[in-house]
């Protein structure tokens, strides 16, 4: 009995020593302290709005509909960087400080600053995401008229989207590129149009995507594009048309208000001047 015993106690220690050994190699290991620096380099890096939001990540996650909340940021082109965790982050700090050092004592005034305080960042979103998408509007007549002769002539859509990546111009380049890896991994174009058309969120691109789809199946992908193109191009044409007219409409009504704000600032004064001076002298 005791010999066994001795014999599993130096077993275990011949084992605890290995596993002491084996630790002491890999922590001398060059690739290991490569990931101890890299892990370091990180570190440092790591945005401030990143720790943050590592911390208050038991709140993050049980946000509903974050999902629908990444894709809106996504589709406004994910300005300076911002992400979900960030954008969490952003809200509460602007509430907080809105409330703490802009809002009034007014009950009914301070709940209109924390509101704007907290609806803040989702009205910029939306205005980067208007303003992403007319962009993307004005490139895609482009997009589309170039797929259909390219493929018409027996181009690869391969090819042909290594092309655009470097033709287009603003978002919709960059998502062409994303485009273009997706698809050299995947390598199924019905699979990588439906993200595609999904990250920029219009009926436009959707239309397009759906009917290179149909038409990759059909052989007609040039009629179906040039048609989409060309009908794109008139609303394009007609949205012009229809703001310069409504420019020129309200030019009258702007005159207008300068003469009534002009009145207002000189003339009514100057009327009480002159009626006070009748009344009491």
């Amino acid at each position: 009995m005791v010999i066994a015993n001795g014999l599993l106690l130096a077993c275990s220690l011949s084992v605890l020593f290995y596993e002491v050994i084996l630790y002491w190699h890999r922590k001398k290991s060059l690739g290991y302290k490569r990931l101890k620096s890299f892990q370091k380099e990180i570190k440092k890096k790591e945005h401030i709005l990143d720790k943050i939001g590592n911390l208050l990540m038991p709140l993050i996650r049980r946000i509903p509909k974050k999902e629908s909340m990444e894709v809106f940021i996504l589709r406004a082109g994910s300005p300076y960087n911002l992400t979900f965790k960030r954008y969490v982050v952003i809200k509460l700090i602007a509430t907080i400080a809105v409330y703490y050092f802009l809002a009034p004592d007014s009950p009914v005034f301070a709940t209109i600053y924390v509101l704007i305080g907290f609806f803040g960042l989702d009205i910029l979103l939306f205005a980067k995401k208007k303003q992403r998408q007319q962009k993307i509007i004005r490139e895609l007549p482009f997009m589309m008229s170039k797929i259909a002769r390219s493929t018409s002539n027996g181009i690869p859509i391969r090819e042909i989207l290594v092309v655009l990546s470097t033709r287009l111009q603003g978002p919709l380049k960059e998502e062409v590129k994303r485009l273009l890896a997706h698809y050299n991994i995947d390598g199924n174009l019905s699979n990588c149009l439906p993200i595609f058309a999904n990250r920029i969120g219009m009926d436009e691109v959707d239309n397009m995507a759906m009917a290179m789809v149909q038409a990759e199946q059909s052989g007609k992908m040039r009629a179906i594009l040039e048609k989409q193109a060309e009908i794109l191009k008139k609303r394009q044409n007609f949205k012009t048309m229809k703001g310069t007219k409504n420019r020129s409409n309200f030019l009258p009504l702007a005159a207008v208000g300068m003469v009534i704000c002009i009145f207002l600032l000189v003339a009514v004064p100057m009327f009480l001047l002159v009626a006070s001076n009748g009344l009491f002298n």
